[in-house]
């Protein structure tokens, strides 16, 4: 699984164009909300926030 989201956050980095310079976390510059949908393919994955369910 971990190569599969490193696959998908690698090829996303390559086709958006409108990111900013510099270093910066996956979570700084893209949202998990395109990638759910592999995710829920290949696994079954529950998100926590402060211990609530995220849609």
């Amino acid at each position: 699984m971990t190569g599969k989201v490193a696959a998908f956050v690698a090829e996303m980095l390559y086709v958006v164009t409108d990111l900013p310079r510099g270093v910066f976390h996956i979570d700084q510059v893209m949202t998990l909300t395109p990638i759910k949908p592999l995710l829920r393919q290949r696994a079954f994955v529950e998100i926590r926030v402060n211990g609530n369910i995220l849609a």
